[in-house]
């Protein structure tokens, strides 16, 4: 019985991985539900309120663009729910004209960026949330310093219809 137990956990546990990875609702839904879920998910087991608005998004965004803006969120809301001891997290998601962006902000403790990033094995999730905007030629940026809470801002370009 015990192996049947030990195996039956361990495909529950490879299936949330893959889910983590490619959350089934972003294909079918899109972002905004998926991002609704994320934030619905931080909401139900932390300290942490967060809430989320969007605007504009009247359709689907380029898959590739709805799976990075999406990593993007989920590792910042990560880092807000280990790190930030923040009391809110405010996510945002507005299309205006050919442009999409996505603000992640928080209340919480902040940090110093630039002593984060120099560390060793430190640092990491924020510079794979940089180089996964530059892959779909968008920009982010960091905002954030010890007792002020932390911003994020990701921009990328929609083609033009």
């Amino acid at each position: 019985m015990e192996l049947r137990d030990l195996t039956a956990q361990a495909l529950e546990e490879v299936r949330r991985v893959a889910l983590e990875l490619r959350p089934k609702i972003l294909d079918d839904l899109g972002l905004g539900e998926a991002l609704a879920w994320r934030v619905d998910e931080l909401n139900a087991g932390q300290n942490t309120r967060a809430a989320l608005a969007i605007t504009g998004i009247d359709k689907r965004l380029p898959r590739n663009l709805e799976l990075v803006l999406y990593r993007v969120a989920q590792e910042a809301l990560t880092n807000v729910a280990r790190h930030s001891h923040a009391k809110n997290a405010y996510l945002t998601l507005r299309r205006e004209d050919h442009q999409v962006f996505l603000e992640i902000r928080d209340d919480g403790i902040g940090f110093d960026l630039n002593s984060v990033e120099e560390r060793v094995g430190r640092g990491l999730g924020l510079a794979g949330m940089r180089e996964r905007m530059a892959l779909v030629g968008g920009m982010l940026s960091i905002e954030s310093s010890p007792g002020n809470g932390t911003r994020i801002v990701c921009i990328a370009s929609i083609a033009r219809e």
